[in-house]
C-alpha cells in the first residue's frame, strides 16, 4: 500500500469525528482526532483516536515552534500506510506553519463541510442543551428535545458559518495543496463519495460503507426540534438561507 499523509480540515459539527471512525476501520489507515486542540485527553471516547497531542508533546521538544510543529508531525506520519487527522480551521489560523509542512511533505487534504449551515447551528445548540457532543451506537435513546433559535442574530450567524467555507476554500486554492472537499451530508446519502474520499487517499476499500461505532446525535427533523420553527422560517424568508429550511 502507497504511504499517504492527508489531514481533514473541518470545523465544529461537520460529522468529523464520525468520518474519523470510518477510516480506522480501514485496513492500513490510521486517522487521529484533533491534534492540535490545547488540552490533554480528558475524555473517555478520546481514547479511541489516541495520540499525545502537540499541548502534550511539546514540552518534549526543543526549539522555535515552527520546528517543534515540524518534528511533531513528522512522528505522526512515520507510521506505515495511510496517516492522518483533523485539524479545525480555527486550529489552522492558530499554527498558520501547518500549511508549509502540509505542502513540503505533500499532505493531502480533505475539506470537510456542512453544507447546510441551520443543522450545523441547531447541532451546537443541541451539543449546549444535552451537554454531549457523540453519541455511540449502543446508547438507549434520548429524551425528546427541542431547542431555539435566535431570530435576531440567524441571518449573521449563517453568513458567518458560509463565509468560513469560502475562506477554507481560498485557503487551500492559494496553498496549491492536492485537496478534495466532501460535504458531510453527501458522505451520509451516498456510499460513493466514500468511495471517491478513498480513490483520493489511495487506499483500498470494499465498496461497502464501514461500521462506525458513533450515529447522530439528532434524529427529528428541523421542524420537530426548533422551538420556535415558525419565527425561524419567518426570519429565512426572501433569503438564499431559506433552502437550508427541510
Amino acid at each position: 500500500m502507497a504511504k499517504t499523509r492527508f489531514v481533514i480540515l473541518t470545523s465544529q459539527r461537520s460529522g468529523s469525528t464520525w468520518l474519523v471512525s470510518l477510516l480506522n476501520q480501514l485496513r492500513e489507515t490510521t486517522a487521529y482526532g484533533e491534534l492540535f486542540l490545547p488540552r490533554k485527553h480528558i475524555k473517555d471516547w478520546d481514547a479511541d483516536f489516541a495520540y499525545p497531542r502537540f499541548v502534550e508533546a511539546r514540552g518534549q521538544k526543543w526549539g522555535i515552534r515552527p520546528m517543534q510543529v515540524f518534528r511533531y508531525l513528522d512522528g505522526v506520519y512515520e507510521h506505515p500506510g495511510a496517516v492522518g487527522f483533523k485539524l479545525m480551521d480555527s486550529q489552522l489560523s492558530r499554527y498558520p506553519e501547518l500549511l508549509i509542512y502540509f505542502w513540503t511533505r505533500r499532505v493531502k487534504v480533505i475539506h470537510l463541510v456542512r453544507k447546510n449551515a441551520l443543522d450545523l447551528l441547531i447541532s451546537q445548540a443541541l451539543k449546549r442543551k444535552i451537554q454531549k457532543a457523540h453519541r455511540l451506537t449502543d446508547e438507549a435513546p434520548r429524551e425528546e428535545v427541542q431547542v431555539e433559535l435566535d431570530p435576531q442574530t440567524l441571518i449573521r450567524k449563517l453568513e458567518i458559518k458560509q463565509r468560513k467555507i469560502k475562506r477554507g476554500q481560498w485557503i487551500l486554492h492559494l496553498s496549491g495543496l492536492q485537496s478534495i472537499e466532501i460535504g458531510y451530508e453527501d458522505l451520509l446519502k451516498d456510499p460513493s463519495v466514500f468511495q471517491s474520499l478513498c480513490q483520493f487517499l489511495s487506499i483500498e476499500t470494499d465498496r461497502v460503507l464501514p461500521q462506525s461505532r458513533f450515529q447522530k446525535v439528532r434524529r427529528e427533523s428541523q421542524q420537530q426540534i426548533i422551538k420556535n420553527y415558525s419565527d425561524v422560517k419567518k426570519v429565512l424568508e426572501g433569503t438564499p438561507f431559506l433552502s437550508y429550511l427541510e
